[in-house]
């Protein structure tokens, strides 16, 4: 022990509460800025993100579907506009029309491979045979 502390021990007992005073208080101030930090980034955080869409005074117009006239339909045409009728499908369509001819009604599309009653319930709007 240094020569000083055998002279005044309380030396001791002060650099000692210093030093645990001096590091609660930054222990104390390092949670503080670390807190206030945390508040302030969640605070700006959502500044920055709520942005309201721009509203339009156009009038807003919906897309009309017409039906697709499963006699003439390409495939592609087919797939794009039929629900639940992909290329491999409408592909199909098109293969059976052209060795069987054209449907008389659009019920005859459960002949086709792959077509059931669920996929003509969902498309009767959009598909015709004239």
């Amino acid at each position: 022990m240094p020569p000083c502390f055998r002279m005044f021990p309380s030396a001791l007992y002060v650099l000692v509460m210093v030093t645990h005073i001096h590091s609660d208080i930054t222990e104390h101030f390092m949670k503080f800025v670390f807190s206030l930090l945390f508040t302030l980034a969640t605070l700006l955080a959502g500044t920055g993100i709520a942005v309201a869409a721009p509203t339009s005074t156009a009038p807003q117009t919906q897309a009309v579907k017409t039906a697709i006239n499963i006699n003439t339909a390409d495939a592609q045409t087919l797939a794009l506009n039929l629900d639940g009728v992909g290329t491999v499908k409408a592909q199909a369509i098109v293969d059976y029309r052209k060795a069987n001819g054209p449907f008389a009604t659009t019920a005859d599309l459960r002949k086709v491979k792959g077509i059931g009653e669920r996929t003509i319930e969902i498309n009767k709007a959009n598909i015709s045979v004239q």
